[in-house]
């Protein structure tokens, strides 16, 4: 059985970049976790795109909190990229999909 706990630290040391958030208020899942490499203090850059390429997100100071507004849904879950560059130019890309 995998329980999951409320997330309660805002750094937790994560593995990986998650590619799935369900920001419902159930304290599971509700922001955008990412390892601690990339977060605050890392002079890390994230952005955060729709699937039109729209930014809707960007800092160098990445606090674990997206989203941080309500996301709307229609029929589909919404797909959203990243683009994670780092201080020595490393980048990492990929995608977050948002579920209810």
């Amino acid at each position: 059985m995998n329980l999951h706990l409320p997330i309660t630290e805002p750094f937790p040391n994560v593995e990986k970049i998650p590619n799935l958030i369900s920001p419902n208020g159930d304290g599971i899942n509700d922001t955008w976790v990412i390892p601690q490499a990339y977060v605050s203090g890392s002079n890390t850059e994230v952005v955060i795109m729709t699937s039109r390429g729209e930014v809707v997100f960007s800092t160098t100071d990445y606090q674990n909190n997206w989203p941080t507004e309500q996301i709307g849904f229609n029929a589909i879950n919404p797909v959203y990229y990243y683009i994670i560059t780092t201080a020595n130019k490393q980048v990492k890309k990929g995608s977050i999909t948002i579920v209810k």
